[in-house]
């Protein structure tokens, strides 16, 4: 999921630079589209973490789910950070 915050942060600054006329459109954009990109990876994470992490046992999986649901919640700041710093 940081991945894809990362690349719509990145495809900001590329079309931000080719064309500055339209910059501040795309960074009115850029929010919406981390939305639709993060939110369906992060709810589908969530929802079905659990099940992910079986197929690396079920040790794994009752051990690292509550860490993975801790690393999801961990985008929220980064998205607002590379919002802010583009």
């Amino acid at each position: 999921m940081l991945g894809v915050l990362a690349a719509v942060s990145i495809s900001l600054f590329a079309e931000g630079s080719h064309d500055e006329q339209r910059l501040r459109e795309y960074i009115q954009e850029e929010p919406q589209a981390d939305d639709a990109c993060a939110h369906s990876g992060r709810d589908a994470d969530i929802m079905l973490g659990d099940k992910f992490l079986l197929l690396f046992g079920e040790e794994y999986s009752q051990n690292g789910t509550h860490l993975l649901w801790l690393l999801i919640l961990s985008c929220v700041p980064y998205g607002i950070i590379a919002y802010a710093s583009a």
